[in-house]
């Protein structure tokens, strides 16, 4: 049965139902091995997100972009930010560097979370042509940093600020706050990305969508779903 709940909830409403059943299975950045993530897993590292991100000043409803091929970290990002109110804008992980710098800029981007070294690189080359853009955050722990780059900081470095979910009474209230008519996603059309192509999307309408693909495809427990297209 679909759990009916706000966004920025229902991972933690999933693990309350589902505990240590596995949620998703990935293999982390250059390994072969699958590994598996329990629901309770899955629900403490998007509150750990949600920690993070506060600590590092994030408001309702400021905008993060993930700029990455599919990954566990992209889906923790994504929760974490719907769990803080905060609006995330995904980026194609092959988008140029112009248009990166388009859309950091006219979505007034704060902090931007990267995969792996390409797409790191072109964050960095863009860094300084974006005035909202703080912190440049890496998922893939493999990737070079620049020498002369003190905004950049490791996804694992940045779970260690909401760890010990240092700000989870916030972060609850914030649940409360929470309604249907919050943007969580602009969305920039492809081939349009150099264009004022942007589209908001609600919770409602996030909401809708799941609900409508939930009921057409009828899953079962312990199907197994693949991601194939970007997160998003």
């Amino acid at each position: 049965m679909q759990t009916r709940c706000h966004l920025s909830v229902l991972i933690h409403e999933q693990a309350k139902k589902y505990g240590d059943r596995t949620a998703l299975t990935f293999r982390s950045f250059g390994s072969l091995k699958w590994k598996d993530v329990s629901w309770n897993q899955f629900s403490l590292r998007v509150k750990q997100v949600s920690n993070a991100l506060l600590n590092l000043g994030v408001k309702p409803q400021d905008h993060i972009a993930v700029f990455a091929q599919n990954c566990v970290q992209y889906l923790y990002t994504d929760f974490g930010a719907y769990g803080v109110r905060a609006v995330s804008v995904p980026f194609y992980a092959t988008s140029s560097e112009q248009q990166i710098q388009y859309m950091v800029n006219d979505g007034g981007v704060r902090f931007l979370f990267v995969g792996e070294q390409e797409q790191y690189d072109k964050a960095h080359r863009i860094f300084a042509l974006c005035p909202s853009l703080e912190r440049i955050i890496i998922f893939d722990r493999s990737v070079r940093i620049s020498t002369h780059d003190p905004a950049a900081l490791y996804f694992e470095d940045f779970i260690k600020l909401g760890e010990n979910l240092p700000r989870q009474p916030e972060v609850e209230e914030l649940w409360r706050q929470s309604n249907d008519k919050d943007i969580c996603n602009i969305l920039y059309t492809s081939g349009r990305q150099q264009r004022s192509g942007s589209h908001l999307r609600t919770v409602c309408r996030m909401s809708e969508g799941q609900r409508r693909v939930c009921a057409r495809r009828r899953e079962r427990q312990g199907d197994q779903l693949p991601a194939l297209y970007p997160c998003f």
